[in-house]
């Protein structure tokens, strides 16, 4: 990247050390292969020009290294999740305290969330993922940006039959943390447990705080669910696959949560980039994807799920494929990788102004 003839030095705090993790590489790091931009992983004991602040290392320190270099360090704060609204509990305060336990953090913040704020005031842009976020965040910084995520390179097969069977096959994937969604709609699961099976594409096991410390199975999580379910181990190489074995995929959040109704719609478009039908709770983001695409498969209620996984059962496979290229269709034209890049450029240029060409 260069500013006036200038090579800008970037550093990434990155979520791994070889940037294997979805949140580096359908991400920044995805952003910076697609578009042929160089950087590091960001060393607290370097000068950089800019750099690009994830939730996964001592922000604190970064944000006293910002205080001391001003103007001379722009730093781009990315705050995938919104945080900012969720209550105060047990889960929220250990956040902070696991995170000093493990020596991620030099310092003990008590309410992690004063942290999040203070980030977000002091950084010359924020990164989101969803319009909830920026209605929050922009109470602490103005100049905030929606970038979502890169799939292409790992969403490569599409779902191309659309037979069932006797019992549907239903697909849920996603980090075994996550996992607990599926007890909102766990009375549709056990209304239909005769017609259905429920296939998850997760992490087998899972630390039940954070920070690795409480390891358990998975399987525990969903104790309650009563219908017939399967674990499969989620790996980069076969997730696709897995998921597209399956007939239609479900994404239930808690909408009363403030925290899962602003998630982003980076799940659904995932997806949609597989050829899968899906079926959604009915949050802002996902009810605008859906208005959009027009596929119309938002769920409000219990009668809602149940009566859609129905119908969709008893459709035609003309008809169930009709569903999935439309979702398909809408991700490739409205958020294909140069159009996500776009995103991306136009939150660091709002920090490094520099014609889009150099970058």
């Amino acid at each position: 990247m260069v500013e006036n003839g200038k090579d800008l030095k970037i550093g990434y705090t990155a979520y791994s050390h070889n940037y294997s993790t979805a949140s580096d590489r359908r991400r920044f790091v995805g952003y910076a292969q697609h578009k042929g931009v160089t950087f590091e992983t960001a060393d607290i004991n370097k000068e950089y020009d800019v750099v690009i602040l994830t939730y996964a290392v001592d922000i604190h320190q970064w944000l006293e290294k910002k205080r001391q270099a001003g103007d001379s360090l722009k730093l781009i704060f990315e705050l995938q999740d919104n945080y900012l609204v969720e209550p105060i509990s047990l889960k929220t305060v250990f956040r902070g305290v696991g995170k000093y336990l493990k020596g991620t953090n030099g310092k003990l913040f008590w309410n992690y969330k004063n942290l999040l704020r203070e980030a977000c005031q002091i950084a010359d842009a924020v990164i989101c993922s969803s319009e909830a976020q920026v209605k929050e965040i922009a109470r602490y910084n103005d100049n905030v940006h929606i970038c979502l995520d890169f799939f292409e390179k790992e969403a490569t097969q599409v779902k191309s039959n659309f037979e069932v069977g006797d019992k549907l096959k239903i697909a849920w994937e996603g980090q075994s943390g996550t996992i607990r969604n599926l007890n909102i709609i766990k009375n549709v699961f056990y209304e239909l447990r005769n017609e259905i099976e429920l296939h998850m594409i997760t992490d087998l096991e899972y630390y039940r705080f954070s920070n690795g410390l409480i390891k358990s199975k998975s399987s525990g999580i969903i104790f309650w669910i009563q219908c017939k379910k399967f674990f499969h181990a989620w790996k980069k190489e076969t997730f696709n696959q897995k998921v597209i074995d399956c007939d239609i995929a479900l994404i239930p959040l808690d909408t009363t949560d403030a925290m899962k109704n602003g998630k982003s719609v980076n799940k659904l478009l995932l997806y949609w980039l597989m050829g899968m039908p899906v079926l959604t709770s009915a949050t802002p983001a996902y009810q605008k994807a859906m208005q959009e695409s027009g596929v119309h498969l938002a769920m409000h209620t219990h009668e809602n799920w149940c009566n859609a996984i129905r119908q969709f059962k008893n459709a035609s496979p003309e008809e169930r494929a009709t569903i999935a290229i439309k979702g398909f269709d809408f991700v490739k034209q409205r958020y294909n990788p140069d159009k996500v890049a776009m995103m991306w450029e136009k939150a660091i240029q709002s920090v490094i102004p520099i014609p889009s060409k150099t970058i």
